[in-house]
């Protein structure tokens, strides 16, 4: 057996778990970009209904008298509430209702102004939302304050998600498979020549010459 097979799949082990690292920080940047940018129009929406709602406008005249099925439709919806978390206009339902985030969601967004999570209010129905507090006039001139949800659904993200990990994950495969070749066949073959210490051979014996001077 080739004393050299182990080191060659050690070093493919190494560059296995190199390109594993590599391949999970090519996803999780690309997912996140998408996922951040599925949050650009609603942000846009968001705030510029809070400035007309500001300036003492009434949310039934922001909101889209159709309301959309969200489990169906790709468009942005919103819905403007009231202080106490009510409905005051909405222009999308689930079953025939406005659905409704959970109470978290309304005080983040009183502590921190907004709020942008991802909301599931039922299951296989995912939505990229921004929810942000705002301040305006009642229809009495009262000063009064409420929140704007501005939401859509992330179907299409979900496609390139699924899109990125099969690209990632063939990807990975296909490196995975070429450097496990490339290392038998670089250091799958190779001999080690071990070298051997030479013995010291014995020292061999010197005769001494007698003097042979003659005498005269």
């Amino acid at each position: 057996m080739n004393k050299t097979l182990p080191f060659a799949i050690r070093l493919w082990v190494i560059f296995l778990a190199i390109s594993i690292v590599f391949a999970l920080l090519v996803y999780t940047s690309v997912q996140q970009s998408y996922r951040t940018s599925a949050n650009d129009p609603q942000i846009e929406i968001v705030q510029d209904t809070a400035d007309v709602l500001a300036q003492g406008a009434p949310p039934a005249q922001l909101v889209p008298q159709n309301p959309i099925d969200i489990t169906k439709s790709l468009s942005a919806f919103i819905i403007v509430f009231d202080q106490d978390h009510k409905v005051v206009g909405s222009s999308v339902q689930i079953n025939g209702q406005t659905p409704i985030p959970p109470s978290g969601v309304f005080d983040y967004a009183k502590s921190h102004e907004q709020n942008r999570f991802t909301w599931q209010p039922q299951k296989g129905v995912r939505i990229a939302a921004v929810i942000q507090k705002y301040s305006g006039k009642d229809s009495n001139g009262k000063d009064t304050t409420g929140y704007i949800l501005v939401g859509r659904s992330l179907k299409e993200i979900e496609v390139r998600e699924q899109s990125l990990e099969i690209f990632v994950g063939s990807g990975f495969l296909i490196a995975a498979l070429v450097s496990l070749l490339l290392s038998l066949m670089l250091f799958g073959g190779t001999k080690h020549h071990h070298l051997t210490t030479p013995q010291a051979s014995e020292p061999v014996p010197v005769k001494k010459e007698e003097d042979k001077t003659k005498s005269i």
